[in-house]
């Protein structure tokens, strides 16, 4: 299987600030640390083990003074794109995630749906992810 397309953290700070309307101040390493739970050990090709742990990894790491938990959404539903999944994930999902991160894999599977092609580009990825989820503050 090949290798996941994944985010930065240049498309989290863009991601933030088209959710926020402004530029938040962030913690650089909680940032960084956020970015890097879409990772895994070895292979990195679970999927739904690594959009989990990037919802969760988001939430917890807290990088940006505001919208966080919007940020953290949108991030996964456009991850779970560029890696040819479509989901119907709400902030409800995540809160339930959190709550139990053990069964946080198999609730995340239970939400996706294969797409077909992959949105590689992370750009149109996000901007999807935000029309699909109806998160936008800056409107």
């Amino acid at each position: 299987m090949a290798p996941l397309n994944t985010l930065t953290v240049q498309d989290l700070l863009w991601l933030n600030r088209e959710l926020t309307a402004e530029e938040q101040t962030f913690d650089v390493n909680a940032l960084e640390e956020a970015v890097y739970y879409q990772f895994s050990y070895g292979d990195s090709t679970d999927v739904a083990r690594q959009a989990a742990r990037l919802l969760i990894g988001f939430v917890k790491q807290a990088p940006f003074k505001e919208g966080n938990e919007a940020c953290a959404l949108v991030s996964t539903v456009a991850f779970l794109k560029m890696n040819g999944y479509s989901t119907d994930l709400t902030l409800m999902d995540a809160v339930e995630m959190r709550a139990d991160p053990t069964s946080a894999r198999d609730m995340m599977a239970a939400k996706m749906t294969e797409a077909g092609n992959p949105t590689i580009d992370s750009q149109s990825a996000m901007k999807s992810a935000i029309k699909s989820t109806g998160i936008l503050v800056s409107e």
